[in-house]
């Protein structure tokens, strides 16, 4: 049976001896962040926000198999913030899409949640790409909403949500349940409420496409109105590096009311989100110091390449900087590239390891 089939959907339930445990774990690490993350200085703390959204929009994109570049990303989000001024436009529609989307979760979460919101998240995903019939609205029909992998001739069926002519009723349901109270303690409370709202959402799989973008916007949304303002992490990204595990956690979810296994889940996941903010905090310190120190030393052509590492993040860039990289991304000559590279690090802009054809550089960050 699936959730929605049993008699006391949906009323769930969680251990909450057991969820309190991980909670208590959780805040000793996310309130040092927030505390961090406030008292960023301002220019700092806009730029650190602009790159969580990135990584959110990008990383909540590729758990569907939608990949797209940070820098359409970064020109969607920016032009949404400023209202289309910004001087680059995004030359990817689905990055339009997700940009608006996250942008409005971070200006507007104080709002309530009603179902109009709910419709309106899923407009702006799918406003610049009308790939789907039904945008803005409920799936209608009586074709069943399955969840399936494998070929057409031998498909493996994850998961049948409830049928159309059910999903208003459980959408006002799901509403009215957002609201309920689980802990006195704020940040706790709509931690909780993030998670379960999630778990019930993609039960119900409203929409005919894009349930997953959506569902995971109003993480978003619950958070940083738990936390007082955007949310200071990405959890799509923990989703994404453990997809396999993020789909299993709610398939398992989508079969039962105790919520218990999937609240640990979710809590260890933001615990994970943590920790990568704590190095990406830490990697935007880096960033402002070493522009501060290089930039006015810096060729375009050398700046250039120096913004794509940073913009490949604390990972580093996909397979390590060659020269043959610094070739093909400032379309320059061998010599020259090599001449540049040899330059960085003289100024101690960039670090080299290996040999030969093997021979990587990197930045040198303190």
């Amino acid at each position: 049976m699936y959730n929605w089939q049993h008699q006391d959907w949906p009323n769930y339930t969680f251990d909450e001896k057991a969820v309190s445990e991980r909670l208590a774990i959780l805040s000793t690490v996310m309130r040092p962040l927030l505390e961090r993350v406030r008292s960023l200085p301002e220019g700092q703390r806009r730029k650190y926000f602009l790159e969580v959204l990135i990584e959110e929009a990008q990383k909540t994109s590729n758990i569907e198999g939608e990949f797209m570049s940070r820098e359409d990303l970064r020109s969607s989000i920016l032009n949404h913030l400023y209202f289309g001024n910004y001087d680059k436009s995004s030359r990817d529609v689905r990055a339009i899409g997700i940009g608006k989307l996250l942008s409005v979760v971070a200006a507007n979460f104080m709002d309530d949640i009603s179902e109009a919101t709910i419709k309106y998240y899923h407009q702006l995903l799918f406003s610049s790409v009308p790939s789907i019939d039904i945008i803005g609205d409920y799936r209608s029909g009586t074709e069943p909403m399955r969840i399936v992998s494998g070929p057409d001739y031998d498909l493996t069926v994850h998961y049948e949500a409830p049928p159309a002519k059910l999903v208003p009723t459980n959408m006002r349901q799901l509403v009215a349940s957002i609201s309920r109270s689980y802990s006195p303690d704020q940040l706790s409370d709509y931690i909780i409420r993030a998670g379960v709202s999630h778990a019930y959402f993609e039960s119900i799989h409203p929409f005919q496409d894009g349930n997953g973008r959506v569902g995971r916007a109003l993480i978003n949304h619950l958070l940083s109105r738990g936390i007082g303002f955007a949310v200071p992490f990405s959890l799509s990204g923990v989703f994404a590096a453990g997809q396999d595990e993020y789909y299993a956690q709610l398939k398992t979810a989508s079969h039962r009311l105790d919520l218990t296994h999937w609240l640990q889940y979710f809590i260890d996941s933001l615990a994970s989100a943590i920790s990568n903010a704590d190095t990406e905090i830490q990697f935007l310190l880096a960033k402002t110091r070493f522009f501060d120190q290089f930039d006015s030393q810096l060729s375009d052509r050398q700046r250039k390449v120096i913004l794509r590492l940073f913009d490949a993040g604390p990972a580093g860039f996909d397979g390590g900087l060659s020269a043959k990289n610094y070739e093909r991304l400032t379309r320059t000559s061998k010599a020259t590239a090599t001449r540049e590279l040899t330059d960085l690090m003289d100024l101690g802009a960039l670090v080299r390891t290996g040999i030969g054809r093997s021979t990587r550089y990197a930045l040198k960050l303190n």
